[in-house]
């Protein structure tokens, strides 16, 4: 069975140029009051007594909760100093706020974080709420602590967000800055130790022009054998990675409002050569896999229970035909006479 998947692909091209390194490279803290980032395997941590960061005056930041509210040390001297009831959602019912923390480090220098807080009936939960800012040859980066433990620079388990993007993948060990691979290192408090051009060997990884699809790339985050370095190659063209093995993580297709996100645990690693080009084909032909059942001569199936392949085993989730649905044909299994048609609900 054969389904073709109806998204239509459009790319800017990116300009090409290589620059110099250009001094000096500042970063500072921001804290964001309205949260627009998509963070790679994010989660939210419980707060088991405090927020776990370590400063000059303990392992955390001490929290309780006191009948409906939360009650935080927000400066790190061991005294619940601000009270957090949350705004609550009128539909999930779930709460969720905001707070600011600022404590000294063991050398003594101030540091400013930022948290995001929610509580979906559970108990109170945090994460990150805020990331070094700053600009590498001219283009703006954020870099955030993902894993909540106070350092920005462990690479492949922290993220950084380059350009206009906001959407972040792993800290990698390279980025690209334009069209252009550079190597950048940074230092446990998010500042820039080192940034270069990459000088090893590269190969093309282009996931863009062999997509089989009717929509726009609008993600496709790739991690190296190695685990250092990550990338999300959509709004590249033809980029440069170094050379090796490469695991596809995810992507996401867009057709106007609707998206469509790929779950890509079931393709095969990618090798890019040294020197060589790769213009991965994937994407359509769609082939679908779904439950059924069968009563005599009536065979009816949910269509909540399809899910949808790619040509490279990627799989494809929100995707949602109804409105415009693929065409279900049920064959005798020997003779293979056809039984049955059969459309989603309300299609047309």
């Amino acid at each position: 069975m054969s389904l073709t998947l109806a998204l239509a692909l459009s790319l800017t091209p990116v300009s090409l140029g290589a620059a110099p390194v250009s001094e000096p490279h500042e970063m500072e803290y921001r804290s964001f009051r309205n949260w627009k980032f998509e963070l790679p395997a994010e989660a939210f941590q419980p707060l088991q007594g405090g927020i776990s960061l370590a400063h000059a005056g303990g392992e955390r930041f001490a929290a309780e909760v006191k009948g409906a509210g939360l009650w935080l040390d927000t400066d790190g001297d061991g005294t619940l100093d601000q009270e957090i009831e949350g705004i609550e959602d009128p539909v999930t019912k779930e709460r969720s706020a905001r707070v600011v923390l600022n404590g000294k480090r063991s050398d003594g220098s101030d540091f400013t974080y930022a948290v995001r807080l929610k509580d979906a009936g559970k108990g109170w939960q945090w994460a990150t709420g805020g990331a070094m800012v700053g600009k590498l040859q001219g283009i703006k980066v954020h870099l955030f602590d993902l894993n909540g433990n106070g350092v920005f620079n462990e690479v492949g388990e922290d993220a950084m967000a380059v350009g206009s993007s906001k959407s972040a993948t792993f800290l990698s060990k390279t980025v690209h800055l334009g069209q252009e691979l550079y190597e950048v290192q940074f230092s446990p408090n998010g500042s820039v130790e080192s940034l270069q051009p990459f000088r090893g060997e590269t190969g093309t990884f282009d996931l863009a022009t062999k997509l089989n699809a009717k929509g726009k790339l609008l993600h496709a985050m790739v991690r190296s054998a190695d685990g250092k370095h990550f990338y999300d190659l959509a709004r590249l063209q033809d980029p440069k990675v170094p050379a090796g093995y490469y695991k596809v993580l995810g992507g996401q297709l867009g057709l106007g409002q609707a998206t469509v996100d790929v779950d890509a645990r079931k393709m095969k690693a990618i090798q890019v050569p040294a020197g060589g080009e790769v213009h991965f084909a994937w994407g359509g032909p769609v082939r679908a896999e779904f439950d059924y059942q069968r009563e005599g001569d009536q065979v009816t199936f949910d269509p909540n229970q399809v899910w949808f392949y790619g040509a490279a085993g990627e799989r494809y989730l929100g995707w949602d035909p109804i409105g415009k649905s693929p065409e279900f044909t049920i064959l005798e299994k020997k003779l293979g006479t056809e039984l049955e048609k059969a459309l989603f609900p309300g299609s047309c």
